[in-house]
């Protein structure tokens, strides 16, 4: 009963500790329901204890799941991310477009840029695009097949890797005759390229490396709460509970109301998230 079926629990522990802990937590939990071991930079300074090899710079937080299936990609808001962490979440900032289904941005082109996804490794994303300027319809033939009338060809990018002659697309025939609106394409001197347009524009998927935070920012000792006599900084704790509680879902970035959050769940008898972060 520690934990909710869609329940995580983050630890914290040293190197000394960390290869047990991880066996520990793989016997309790399962192995399959680790989620990720994050890295915090908490002293680019660095320390050095043993006084050998290089000064260490990071700790880490191993992740664990009740049940793996239950858990979603962890997202968080563009600009919470950039506020909290400028040296991890570089996010570029782009124009905002508008179609009949509403905002979007463009990010990636359609073709894939892997040159080892090729008409070798992956045959059936191997084709021509054809593209209706006039009513933005869109077509697929095999490569150097029949064509229509209105319609441009676009052909698989060009591989350079000497021993193949195509890129893959991305999505499938199937894909982008059937959901086209979510494409955007661009006309520059009689060249066509193609985009995929992103309506999830403000959030952007977590990452697993933690900065920014250093280990006496606002520590739990500020608030007098026994126990622990190495407390982690409320903000790193406010990010993990957002991560693994979807605080994060609305377009805010203020942060959770987390403490208050904790207090009301001690009545629960399993949690949503747990932190134990020594």
């Amino acid at each position: 009963n520690l934990l909710s079926q869609n329940g995580v629990i983050f630890i914290s522990i040293d190197d000394n500790e960390q290869h047990n802990l991880r066996k520990l937590c793989d016997e309790i939990f399962g192995a399959s329901n680790f989620i990720n071991c994050y890295v915090w930079v908490n002293l680019l300074a660095g320390r050095q204890i043993r006084k050998i090899g290089s000064a260490k710079t990071y700790e880490q937080i191993l992740v664990y799941a009740k049940n793996i299936d239950e858990i979603d990609l962890w997202k968080i808001d563009v600009n919470y991310a950039r506020d909290l962490m400028p040296n991890t979440y570089k996010l570029t900032k782009r124009a905002v477009l508008e179609d009949d289904l509403g905002e979007y941005v463009i990010k990636s082109e359609l073709p894939n840029n892997h040159k080892e996804f090729n008409e070798e490794t992956r045959p059936t994303l191997v084709f021509d695009v054809h593209y209706c300027p006039e009513t933005g319809e869109f077509r697929c033939s095999d490569v150097g097949g029949k064509g229509w009338k209105g319609f441009v060809r676009i052909p698989p990018k060009q591989n350079k890797d000497g021993f193949h002659r195509f890129h893959a697309w991305m999505w499938s025939r199937r894909k982008i005759e059937r959901e086209s609106h979510n494409l955007h394409v661009v006309e520059k001197d009689g060249k066509y390229r193609i985009y995929m347009k992103v309506r999830d524009f403000n959030t952007t998927t977590s990452k697993d490396l933690i900065t920014d935070i250093p280990s006496n920012d606002g520590t739990l000792k500020k608030l007098e709460i026994p126990f622990f006599q190495y407390p982690k900084p409320v903000r790193l704790i406010e990010h993990l509970l957002r991560l693994a509680t979807m605080v994060n879902s609305s377009a805010s970035s203020e942060s959770p109301p987390m403490f208050p959050r904790l207090h009301r769940r001690r009545s629960q008898t399993s949690q949503r998230a747990m932190a134990i972060l020594y």
